[in-house]
């Protein structure tokens, strides 16, 4: 993995999270038999760990879970990037990323009053599910496809 990082020349603010971010951020290459490229902000503290963390996800081999697994889908974890970079705010902790076996991918947060599960079937086919120990509710369950203002409630308790 190669990653550079671009200037910063202003801010701008978050659609979601009305969060002042900065504009600069760094290209991510993955390299394999097809280079591809992730640009992402350099605004949550763990952004390049997470990116650390998706290109292992990319590079497992078929079959890594003993059947016929395969590993996380590119489409797949920069959708789950943009998901992040959308709503996340910097106090959001970085989720757990989790495989599937059909190359999805998983993102959770568990804490002693939050669960929360973003699972990214493929890019604008995202299930949704969260409890709120705070509220009292039961857990919700939910589908988002590319509009991402659903999840500003649950992650900002993500810390």
């Amino acid at each position: 993995m190669t990653t550079a990082t671009l200037p910063s020349t202003s801010s701008i603010r978050s659609p979601f999270t009305r969060e002042r971010v900065p504009s600069s951020g760094t290209i991510t290459a993955f390299s394999g038999p097809i280079k591809r490229y992730i640009v992402s902000s350099t605004r949550l503290a763990w952004s390049e760990q997470a990116a650390q963390e998706l290109e292992a996800l990319l590079r497992l081999e078929p079959g890594w879970d003993g059947y016929q697994a395969q590993p996380v889908s590119f489409q797949n974890a920069a959708y789950a990037i943009q998901i992040l970079e959308s709503v996340a705010a910097q106090q959001t902790s970085k989720p757990q990323f989790i495989p599937g076996v059909r190359g999805d991918l998983q993102m959770e947060w568990h804490t002693e009053v939050l669960d929360l599960e973003i699972h990214v079937r493929a890019p604008n086919d995202v299930n949704v599910w969260f409890r709120d120990e705070s509220t009292g509710e039961a857990g919700e369950e939910f589908h988002i496809t590319n509009n991402f203002r659903r999840l500003l409630q649950p992650i900002a308790n993500a810390r």
